[in-house]
């Protein structure tokens, strides 16, 4: 009898701990919208180039960081506008 009893506490608690858990569905983000313009687009090196995706956008509410990595081994940027000097 009193492991039928266990048994029977066992099952509640699976069922009950289970029933506390919602399943929730997740919808599909919204990508970015990344807009960056370059200024100069072009020149000798050293050249500076400015960098701005002020115009950047996100459907779900507001951009919160800025990341830019240029690929030649610097350090990452961040920042709406930064600058960029390619050697």
């Amino acid at each position: 009898m009193a492991i039928k009893r266990l048994f029977v506490l066992g099952v509640l608690g699976v069922v009950a701990f289970l029933g506390g858990c919602v399943r929730q569905s997740l919808s599909p983000t919204t990508a970015v919208l990344a807009v960056i313009v370059a200024e100069p687009r072009e020149g000798q090196a050293p050249l500076t180039v400015r960098f701005d995706a002020t115009r950047s956008s996100d459907p779900a509410g507001p951009l919160t960081d800025h990341l830019w990595d240029f690929g030649d081994g610097t350090d990452v940027a961040s920042g709406a506008v930064v600058e960029h000097t390619y050697r």
